[in-house]
C-alpha cells in the first residue's frame, strides 16, 4: 500500500466573533429552508421550492 501525502492545511486566522457570525448565518438559512420545506409539503406554500 502506498502512503498518500496530503498538503499541510493551515488554520485560518479568523476571530471567534467572525466564526460565530458565520455559524449563526448558516443556522438561520437552514432554519428558513426547513420551514419552507414544511410549508411546501403541507400545501401552505404554493409553487415550487428548490431545497438543498
Amino acid at each position: 500500500m502506498t502512503l498518500v501525502q496530503h498538503p499541510i492545511v493551515q488554520q485560518a486566522d479568523v476571530s471567534t466573533d467572525v466564526l460565530l457570525e458565520i455559524h449563526t448565518t448558516m443556522w438561520r438559512i437552514r432554519a428558513f429552508e426547513e420551514r419552507m420545506r414544511e410549508m411546501f409539503l403541507t400545501g401552505r406554500l404554493p409553487g415550487f421550492v428548490h431545497l438543498y
